[in-house]
């Protein structure tokens, strides 16, 4: 009896510490609603949640050493953080960026083990075709830096580019960009593109998702060498053989979330530790928020204990009355007959 109270009080201290750490409420809004999308009636950026897609890992970019590798080559099998950005993005990019930063450096030190390069890999990509491997393998030597001065030799972070930078197909580069993005379902808008003419020669201009659309009576872009790419702040993890497990929106991450996800996406390529197991118990991922939440299993595990608690008093009580003499009352005596 005295262990099951002791495992109960355990759960809800474990559910509850966990609770406190699973809000992960990002600067840019809500998480990403899940479902499909009418055309006609989504708004601009609005992130599409293409859960258990397939991530084309054939694909090929520009490492920062200016050499083609493959997702699935630096994936290696493990599960991954895949962030899109670019690298001169004047805020949201670094933003996201930093509080990822923040997240790793924590797992890791409460966990050497989790570390980018044994447990998982962080895969960053430049959605701006014009971007050369020379801008990532700058914004990587300094992440690695405040990571964990690691050699920038090491494998596990990886910032890549579709280009290899000038005299590039920057259209075909850009090409390859959008082939990611849309299976991610990830928009973005290049806010100086410039206006094309389609077969028709209608003018039109690229929409978030890469399509081209008539410009009609809208504001017409103009091209500038200034690169302004409006986007959304979210990453995404990937399973090891390349399927989209999670979305976490926002530019602040939780450590007990991202552990959690990362768990959950590596498909059985990481044990979970006594800590994670209760956490998992106890937690559910909510698609609509983003974020842990606590699951109806909170209240079976409390009222279990309790169920069976009364049920071993119930059968105790009767046991014990059976058990006891019953009591009878005295026989009055009967007066004799008188006597006539």
């Amino acid at each position: 009896m005295r262990s099951l109270l002791t495992f109960t009080v355990v759960t809800l201290l474990a559910c509850a510490g966990n609770r406190a750490t699973a809000q992960n409420v990002g600067a840019y809004g809500m998480a990403p609603k899940p479902g499909e999308f009418d055309p006609s009636t989504r708004g601009p950026l609005q992130i599409q949640q293409n859960l258990n897609a397939q991530v084309p890992l054939d694909e090929k970019f520009y490492d920062h050493e200016n050499h083609l590798v493959s997702l699935r080559e630096i994936m290696a099998g493990k599960p991954t953080i895949l962030v899109p950005a670019y690298y001169r993005c004047p805020k949201m990019c670094n933003e996201v960026l930093n509080g990822l930063l923040k997240v790793l450096r924590e797992l890791q030190a409460n966990d050497p083990e989790f570390t980018a390069g044994k447990a998982f890999n962080v895969v960053v990509f430049s959605v701006d075709a014009r971007e050369p491997y020379a801008l990532a393998r700058k914004k990587r030597e300094e992440y690695l830096k405040q990571y964990d001065g690691r050699d920038p030799n090491e494998p596990g972070w990886w910032f890549l580019t579709a280009s290899a930078g000038q005299f590039s197909d920057a259209e075909s580069a850009h090409k390859k960009i959008r082939r990611l993005t849309n299976v991610l379902g990830y928009p973005f808008i290049i806010a100086d593109r410039k206006v094309e003419r389609n077969a028709e020669g209608v003018e039109c201009v690229e929409n978030d998702w890469g399509d081209l659309v008539p410009l009609g009576d809208g504001p017409r872009p103009q091209g500038s060498k200034e690169r302004d790419i409006q986007h959304s702040a979210a990453i995404m993890l990937i399973t090891p053989d390349g399927h989209i497990a999670r979305y976490i929106a926002g530019d602040t991450y939780e450590r007990s979330t991202m552990r959690l996800s990362l768990i959950e996406a590596s498909k059985g390529t990481i044990s979970p530790s006594n800590k994670d197991f209760f956490a998992q118990l106890c937690m559910t991922y909510d698609q609509k928020s983003g974020h842990y939440k606590l699951s109806m299993r909170v209240l079976g595990l409390v009222a279990a204990p309790f169920v069976l608690v009364i049920f071993g008093i119930t059968i105790f009580t009767l046991r014990k009355a059976r058990g006891e003499t019953k009591l009878t009352l005295p026989v009055e005596p009967t007066a004799p007959p008188t006597a006539v």
